[in-house]
């Protein structure tokens, strides 16, 4: 059951772009180079892309654009954590960055690196892997962005 679970995390991107809540798979892969690249300028590890956080990363941001709000917590009351474990990911240490309404990737990752708490997230010492999500501005709000950072159990 679980890897079934997975398998619809996994596709959850595709299912998104379907309803017209694709992630960019361009500014993903910035979003991830840039961070892997400012961890290793700060002596820490670069990160894997993981497409289980990549998932919960992107159901969380298209979640955000749906519905119109912009948290951490999803209108649920999930956490990022509890994002991720519905997406087969069991994480000993987790983190997440969110950001709205910065025109592309490289405006997102500067405001995430001016404040400190995503500043923090982003040289998380421990994490390993990372996963991005996307979506569109809708109704005049957006574009949504989320990054999460993790290591496995």
């Amino acid at each position: 059951m679980r890897w079934l679970v997975a398998l619809l995390f996994a596709l959850l991107p595709v299912t998104a772009m379907a309803q017209g809540c694709g992630g960019d798979p361009q500014a993903a892969a910035y979003l991830e180079k840039a961070t892997s690249a400012i961890r290793t300028q700060q002596g820490l590890n670069g990160l894997a892309r993981d497409p289980r956080l990549a998932a919960a990363a992107q159901a969380h941001a298209c979640d955000m654009a749906r519905r119109g709000y912009f948290s951490h917590s999803g209108r649920d009351g999930s956490s990022v954590k509890g994002r991720a474990r519905h997406a087969g990911y069991r994480a000993c240490l987790i983190a997440e960055n969110i950001a709205m309404g910065q025109r592309n990737a490289q405006a997102a990752f500067a405001d995430w690196m001016k404040s400190s708490g995503h500043r923090r997230n982003i040289l998380l010492k421990g994490v390993a892997q990372i996963g991005i999500g996307i979506a569109p501005a809708r109704a005049g709000r957006g574009p949504y962005w989320v990054m999460v950072l993790g290591r496995p159990c």
